[in-house]
């Protein structure tokens, strides 16, 4: 998946060092460092749920993520790809 993933965003990856960095943290983190079990917790996923409920209620944070070259699709890209990590960890 995330091979798929990289394949997939690597003309976005290779323009944003944010969104590479957010994709890297995504990617290996958990896997090189930590059990996925002790990561991905259903805090950890609220966590997140509230991060992403802020920036879409919040018109301030979406410019300035905007001005760094991530738009709605690379932020939906980023929901999903969390999403599909948080799925796969936390049943």
């Amino acid at each position: 998946m995330v091979e798929a993933i990289k394949v997939g965003c690597e003309s976005d990856l290779s323009r944003n060092q944010l969104l590479q960095f957010i994709f890297d943290a995504i990617a290996l983190y958990p896997a090189a460092v930590a059990d996925p079990n002790k990561i991905c917790t259903r805090c950890n996923k609220d966590i997140v749920t509230t991060f992403f409920t802020f920036i879409n209620n919040n018109d301030l944070a979406l410019q300035i993520l905007k001005s760094l070259e991530i738009n709605d699709d690379i932020l939906n890209k980023i929901k999903s790809s969390i999403a599909i990590f948080i799925y796969v960890y936390i049943k």
